[in-house]
């Protein structure tokens, strides 16, 4: 039997309109088990992308279900065309399927999964690929809340002529949330132990690098928060270490719910060739977001460099109720308000200074840039139309902006 899939229109809220697949499956239902062939069938934008990746639009699944007194568990392989099969073969193995995904579902709905990439040790033109198998497991509850982990240890591109080679280590991640039909609430992760590229004269790697996202609405007042962290323990190249104990945090609090869906909305589709948008709609979705005010553009960065510590830290706030700023965007800047401190080793700085030609002498003489023992120090403060530096000098922001415009 064919029948459309009862959670086709889920997928699709949950896509904000866009049409991504079609879904149908052939049905043969036994008194203990039955299998089913399901049809996965990209359409519109993603089906482009696909083609133009030389990727399949149309895939096939096979899953052998088993009925319990109170579950239902399911064992899930790709269906592989001879050209795909083929493929696989070289990849994996004769006869090996790359994937196995496995479910059970209680009858409460809620389902329980996990999923295993199988190892690959092959050899394709003058590419050697050899990687471990990637283990995917998680759950998910009938409201579409759920969290998965996956893992994966290695995997090595060689080339076979020793001209080089791209090593990833350690890789690990994790998911935890739930898509509201507009935006991803929760939180994703992950860690790499190793990123490495060598070449016959060069290279360059990289250790413990980290991921994190956070995306949460605040139901009280209707607004997003979203804020994203990237961190590394070092950059090396032929044994030199170039950068240590690099983190970039950015924060981006207190967006208008509403406003932001009416934004996103306008570009749904933009993938597409034929996707045309109206500028004034994009104006007005743009006045409405920005006249609900920002609670916070935040960003806290540093990195060490040649020995010396380099630091950056701002806070920007812009407050609810300007108009028709697509009017006039430099009305902006009479009110935003926050501080941006920036910090650097003297080691550091003394080295670069002479490029100055002896602006950094009189910036410092002023108190712009104040010597904080180890380090110099910028400190400024936005507000009321002004950047005011520590020594009390004003400079007018519609001036700055100009100036950039020139």
């Amino acid at each position: 039997m064919k029948a459309t899939c009862p959670f086709y229109r889920h997928w699709y809220l949950a896509n904000r309109g866009k049409t991504i697949y079609e879904y149908s499956y052939d049905y043969q239902r036994g008194y203990l088990s039955s299998e089913v062939i399901s049809t996965i069938k990209f359409v519109g934008s993603t089906a482009e992308t696909f083609e133009q990746d030389e990727l399949p639009t149309e895939w096939k699944i096979r899953s052998s279900i088993k009925h319990g007194l109170a579950s239902i568990s399911s064992e899930n392989v790709l269906i592989l065309t001879e050209e795909q099969r083929a493929v696989a073969d070289t990849l994996w193995g004769q006869g090996v399927e790359p994937f196995v995904f496995n479910t059970v579902t209680q009858l409460s709905g809620d389902t329980v999964f996990d999923m295993i990439v199988n190892e690959i040790d092959a050899e394709i033109d003058d590419l050697k690929i050899t990687m471990t198998p990637m283990t995917m497991e998680g759950h998910a509850d009938v409201s579409g809340k759920g969290a998965a982990q996956f893992n994966l240890n290695s995997l090595v591109l060689e080339d076979m002529n020793g001209e080089g080679s791209a090593n990833l280590t350690g890789v690990k991640g994790s998911v935890d949330g739930v898509n509201d039909g507009h935006f991803w609430l929760g939180t994703q992760n992950m860690s790499i132990d190793q990123i490495k590229f060598d070449d016959m004269s060069d290279g360059f790697n990289v250790e413990k690098v980290t991921f994190s996202l956070n995306n949460s609405k605040d139901e009280a007042t209707n607004k997003l928060n979203h804020t994203n962290s990237w961190t590394f323990a070092t950059v090396d190249s032929l044994g030199e270490t170039l950068v240590s104990n690099g983190k970039l945090d950015f924060a981006l609090n207190g967006l208008d719910y509403d406003a932001l869906v009416k934004l996103t909305e306008l570009f749904q589709g933009y993938e597409s060739p034929d996707f045309m948008i109206d500028d004034q709609d994009v104006a007005l979705a743009l006045d409405l977001l920005l006249s609900k005010g920002i609670e916070k553009v935040g960003i806290d960065s540093s990195v060490n460099f040649q020995g010396s510590d380099i630091s950056l830290q701002s806070a920007l706030n812009l407050p609810e109720g300007i108009a028709r700023v697509s009017d006039n965007p430099m009305a902006l800047l009479d009110v935003i308000s926050g501080n941006i401190d920036v910090a650097a080793g003297k080691q550091l700085v003394d080295m670069y200074a002479m490029m100055a030609g002896g602006q950094f002498e009189m910036w410092l003489n002023q108190g712009i840039i104040v010597d904080g023992g180890d380090q110099y120090e910028a400190k400024v403060t936005i507000g009321e139309g002004n950047i005011t530096f520590a020594d009390g000098t004003q400079v007018p922001l519609a001036a700055l902006a100009m100036m950039g415009l020139m």
